[in-house]
């Protein structure tokens, strides 16, 4: 018995010197799946309950001023009542950084938010990056436009950008506001558009920066901001 509250106490000290994720007991002895539910990875509730958990959530109340920034000429970022509005002043393309991190060793996660497109040439494209590292040297990114096209893209090493998934035309994107997720299990990335699954695709990630961008002469509301870590066994 004193052997095995050794190995225990060894495992404890070991799990708890990892970089920014608190030691979770229950995630190496336990789990969280005790029923033995299915996980759809292409249904947006296929995920079980008891295996999520929220590690970020923004709605852009009084306490979220960090996201606002006005560089005259150039872009506007203005807290509203009903979220975060974005906008391009000039011919650029502006895209945000560190407005949220996650871990590095954060391998299965979901990205949700709301996107309002105001404003712009139509055939622009609203842009979330996830899966980055140093910025817009390399990351994938997801995209949506007036005209209800949705690209899916990368940038390698700072090479040109890459198309990886196209929609000419997806019957998913509204008027309004729109639901967008991204779920990444492994090396997996699966794609809705307001809870509709749209694709998936196999791709390693760069890392796990996150950014959001406003298209050149421009604007965008960004709203309810989740990220959902999750468990599969």
């Amino acid at each position: 018995m004193t052997r095995i509250y050794l190995i225990l106490a060894a495992l404890v000290v070991f799990c708890s010197c990892g970089d920014d994720d608190p030691f979770d007991l229950d995630s190496i002895f336990f789990s969280c799946n005790e029923n033995g539910e299915p996980f759809n990875f292409e249904l947006y509730t296929g995920l079980v309950d008891d295996c999520k958990s929220i590690i970020v959530q923004e709605t852009f109340g009084s306490s979220a001023t960090s996201w606002e920034r006005n560089e005259p000429n150039r872009f506007k970022r203005t807290i509203t009542q009903d979220g975060l509005l974005q906008e391009s002043l000039n011919n650029v393309s502006w895209f945000f950084f560190n407005d949220i991190t996650i871990s590095e060793n954060l391998y299965q996660y979901q990205i949700d938010f709301e996107l309002e497109i105001l404003s712009g040439p139509e055939s622009r494209f609203h842009v979330i990056t996830w899966g980055g590292r140093d910025r817009l040297d390399n990351f994938f990114s997801l995209g949506i436009n007036a005209n209800r096209e949705l690209q899916i893209g990368t940038v390698s090493n700072s090479q040109d950008f890459e198309t990886l998934f196209y929609l000419p035309i997806t019957t998913s994107i509204i008027a309004g506001s729109n639901l967008i997720t991204i779920r990444v299990v492994d090396n997996m990335n699966y794609f809705f558009i307001n809870e509709t699954f749209v694709t998936a695709m196999q791709k390693s990630l760069y890392g796990n920066e996150i950014g959001f961008n406003v298209p050149a002469m421009s604007a965008n509301k960004l709203n309810n901001i989740t990220i959902t870590r999750f468990r599969t066994e």
